[in-house]
């Protein structure tokens, strides 16, 4: 490196991230530390008394990370049982260019210092600082149904497109809600016989949004609803074939009145599944086959009870439709982000996001030079609730005790009483909730704290670390967390249906999971890779933890019912449904 190079680094790079200090004492010394002071400047930040034998090491990790920044220097002194006195005082000059690693050495005594130019990132902050909310246009009529497909789809109440008439609804308007700060939607009215002039505002908007430099600010999907026909009813009028060329998804609504219809109507000698096939076949898809020139994306829906499954079809159409026009990922990252109806899509994603960086870094033991084990806890975590979006205006979710209840090793090690066919996730996670409804005999949970003392999460990550370091099943406590943290956001998003998330809900759930944990560490007890022991291991491992969370996972279809049960069977949770 040149020194020009060496002058533009120290220019970049103003403040180093002291993670952890290393102090240990050379095997020969013939001394023990009994204590050790760390100084920032002239101001003293902790002493540790703990005796440190000759041979032995002592990692002393900053959480959070201690800020340097160019001018500051940070002192480590250590008083030591020997011959000619107690102390040696080992001050550390921080070069910002040694951003891994500092060592220094005096009278036997090696300080090693690891630090990083910045705090971990998680791996969704550059993509919502890119774009932030799903942008979405929503066209059709007044009374097809828009408002509340909205509020189903992401979670809400409160947007309501319906006080837009005709002749009023104001395209560039931004719906939003503050219970799920994830999307924006515009409303626009739908297309009736001869009318240019709203098919012409529609095109305009959606040629300035593609022209719009910043990626949160342009179009990223176009839903056109359409009330399903029957009766005899026109599905198309004129003038809307000139709007399908325009990458969209067409949703066909209220598929529940028509299968009402078509049971009433359905022939002696036909089954309903076939007849219904042939009827939307005719009446849908051919006409817009016939309006396009081509196929067009089409989904049915209803936001009544017993079609959550066709919504979960809708943000799965949205997605395909959008990795067809949108080259960058971002939208439909932050597309699955807003959606709160589909679990298989937040399970995608949590596993994409994980594999993309910090699952794999954490399994490889990279990580730790630099970052302490809590960092990177909280880090995966942050990226996996940031994925699932809950209403959680408290951060209940980003408390340690979460880490605490789930960074647990018991039942790893012990695999005897293994069964040898495990029920399915979602029997155990309702045997779960059963238990808690039984616990106090009226239906009302008794609600525990989930861990008696908080500092608890220090030690445990501490114990943690030390496995990591020195025991054989550190993989395997890091794989457990992962599978049963995305297990418990699965738990909650039962519980909440959509609304906020309170102390009382992650109670439930983490409690809820107590059952289903048990089979989840059985089954990764008995991962027998051994991390970089063989080629492709690393790969192994992501693999197997993959492989855990969808043997651990909640269809789609069955979210209604098992909400159904958890609805008849616990207390509502008062803030839920008020969100």
């Amino acid at each position: 490196m040149s020194s020009n190079d060496s002058a533009s680094q120290d220019t970049l790079i103003s403040t180093l991230y002291v993670s952890t200090i290393d102090v240990g004492l050379a095997r020969d010394s013939g001394k023990k530390i009994e204590s050790i002071i760390l100084k920032k400047n002239e101001e003293q930040l902790k002493e540790v008394e703990k005796t440190i034998c000759a041979g032995s090491v002592h990692r002393e990790e900053l959480h959070p990370p201690l800020t340097l920044d160019s001018d500051d220097h940070i002192f480590v002194s250590v008083n030591c049982s020997c011959p000619w006195g107690k102390r040696v005082d080992v001050p550390i000059d921080i070069n910002l260019r040694d951003i891994e690693s500092y060592r220094k050495k005096a009278r036997n005594v090696e300080v090693v210092v690891a630090g990083h130019i910045q705090p971990l990132l998680a791996t969704t902050t550059p993509i919502i600082e890119a774009c932030s909310q799903f942008r979405l246009l929503i066209i059709g009529n007044a009374g097809v149904g828009k408002s509340s497909l909205i509020n189903k789809v992401f979670g809400v109440d409160d947007v309501n497109t319906s006080t837009n008439t005709r002749g009023a609804a104001n395209i560039d308007q931004e719906f939003v809600s503050p219970k799920n700060e994830r999307f924006v939607v515009h409303d626009s009215l739908g297309f009736e016989a001869g009318d240019e002039r709203n098919i012409a505002i529609v095109k305009d908007f959606v040629a300035r949004r593609k022209a719009k430099p910043g990626l949160k600010d342009q179009l990223h999907a176009i839903w056109l609803c359409l009330e399903l026909p029957y009766s005899g009813g026109r599905l198309l009028e004129a003038g809307v074939e000139k709007f399908l060329q325009l990458p969209l998804v067409v949703v066909l609504t209220k598929v529940d009145l028509l299968d009402i219809q078509l049971e009433l109507d359905q022939p002696a000698n036909e089954t309903l599944e076939n007849y219904k096939s042939g009827y939307m076949n005719e009446e849908c898809a051919e006409p817009l086959r016939q309006a396009a020139g081509s196929d067009v994306t089409h989904v049915t829906v209803s936001v009544e009870d017993g079609y959550s499954g066709s919504l979960s079809n809708l943000v799965k159409a949205t997605d395909e439709n959008m990795a067809k026009y949108h080259v960058d990922e971002a939208p439909r990252v932050i597309a699955s982000i807003a959606q709160r109806v589909s679990i298989k899509e937040k399970l995608d994603l949590s596993i994409a996001v994980g594999k993309k960086k910090y699952w794999k870094m954490l399994l490889k033991s990279a990580v730790f030079r630099g970052h302490t084990l809590q960092e990177c806890l909280q880090v995966i975590r942050k990226d996996v609730i940031t994925v699932w979006n809950f209403d959680d205006p408290d951060e209940c979710l980003m408390d340690d005790k979460l880490v605490a209840a789930l960074l647990r090793t018991d039942n790893l090690g012990d695999t005897s009483s293994a069964p040898s066919a495990v029920p399915s996730f979602a029997n155990l996670l309702m045997s779960g909730l059963e238990l808690l409804k039984g616990a106090s005999g009226s239906g009302d949970i008794t609600l525990a704290v989930l861990v008696p003392v908080a500092g608890i999460v220090i030690s445990v990550i501490q114990t943690t670390y030390e496995a990591y370091r020195e025991a054989k099943k550190d993989v395997k406590i890091l794989m457990a967390y992962i599978v049963d943290l995305i297990c418990v956001m699965q738990a909650i998003f039962l519980i909440t249906s959509g609304g906020r998330v309170t102390p009382e809900a992650v109670t439930q759930a983490v409690q809820a999971y107590e059952k289903p944990r048990r089979f989840v560490h059985m089954l990764v007890d008995g991962f027998d890779g051994k991390l970089g022991v063989i080629p492709g291991g690393r790969d192994y491992v992501l693999e197997r933890i993959e492989a855990l969370i969808w043997r651990h996972s909640i269809a789609d279809h069955e979210i209604e019912e098992l909400r159904r049960r958890i609805a008849e069977g616990l207390p509502s949770n008062s803030d839920s449904s008020s969100a």
